[in-house]
C-alpha cells in the first residue's frame, strides 16, 4: 500500500471514529470539527482545508511531516514512520 492511500485510508478512518460515515454529506464545519478533534487528541492543529485535501487524495507529493505526525499520534503512534 503506497503511503497516499495510507493516508486516505487513516483519514476516514478518524472520520468514522467521530461519526462521520459518507464522505459526500460532510460540509466544511465537519472537517473543521475533524481538525480540531485531531488538536485535541494530538496538539498539532490541521485546517479544515487539509482534512478535505487529506481525504480526497488531492496533493500530488506527501502533506508536511507534522500533518503526518498528527495521524499517526491519533492512533497513539509516536511518528509518521512508526505507523505507517
Amino acid at each position: 500500500m503506497d503511503e497516499q492511500t495510507i493516508i486516505r485510508t487513516s483519514i476516514l478512518e478518524i472520520f468514522n471514529n467521530n461519526g462521520y460515515s459518507d464522505l459526500t454529506q460532510m460540509t466544511q464545519r465537519d472537517f473543521d470539527h475533524i481538525g480540531e478533534q485531531l488538536r485535541q487528541k494530538t496538539g498539532i492543529l490541521i485546517s479544515g482545508t487539509t482534512v478535505i485535501r487529506l481525504a480526497y487524495g488531492e496533493f500530488s507529493r506527501l502533506p508536511q511531516i507534522a500533518t503526518l505526525n498528527a495521524i499517526a499520534n491519533y492512533f497513539n503512534y509516536i511518528t509518521w514512520q512508526d505507523y505507517k
